[in-house]
């Protein structure tokens, strides 16, 4: 969760990040506090990608954070495969609508919330992907010198074991470096 607005003093950022860190208590009650001493017009960002803790865990932090408009992102690819076959999709759908704006990282997930009820303008899409052609202008100098000429896998995200960099790591061994060029970010 992240949160813009706040503590306005804090490095001349009005971003906000909490670490939590402790048991489930102890956590809950660090996030409650931080809850409380938000102002009303900052905007809490929840990143969801373990839906089924979500479900656990969500109703609980929208009632914190009850006070702020809430955005959340679904970053899960597998998010419309998952909630077609799920059984609690209903009371998913619930949790989902209480945010006051939804970001998708596909149309089709976007397209699936539209199909569930959801007001395509409480929707927008941030594709979590590159595109194949980049204006390279636009990217950050150290990414303009990644050679061309090779194939660049790039990873980014939280080094969680659910995403199983492992593996990526074992390819990255057996692939030629004179054709592949690895960025993990």
């Amino acid at each position: 969760v992240d949160f813009l607005g706040g503590d306005k003093t804090a490095h001349d950022s009005r971003l906000q990040l909490v670490s939590l860190s402790g048991s489930s208590l102890k956590k809950f009650l660090q996030v409650h506090r931080t809850a409380r001493r938000l102002e009303r017009d900052a905007i809490v960002h929840f990143h969801l990608s373990a839906l089924g803790n979500f479900q656990r865990v969500g109703p609980l932090l929208q009632w914190c954070f009850r006070r702020q408009p809430t955005v959340a992102t679904i970053h899960s690819g597998s998010f419309v495969k998952e909630m077609r076959q799920s059984k609690s999709q209903a009371r998913f759908r619930r949790i989902l609508l209480r945010f006051d704006h939804l970001i998708t990282v596909s149309q089709s997930q976007k397209d699936y919330l539209v199909e569930l009820g959801f007001d395509p303008c409480g929707l927008t899409v941030v594709p979590a992907f590159i595109p194949r052609s980049v204006d390279t202008t636009k990217l950050p100098e150290a990414a303009r010198k990644i050679p061309h000429e090779k194939t660049t896998i790039l990873a980014s995200g939280s080094l969680a074991r659910v995403y199983n960099y492992d593996i990526l790591i074992d390819a990255m061994d057996r692939l030629d470096t004179e054709d592949y060029h690895f960025v993990l970010a």
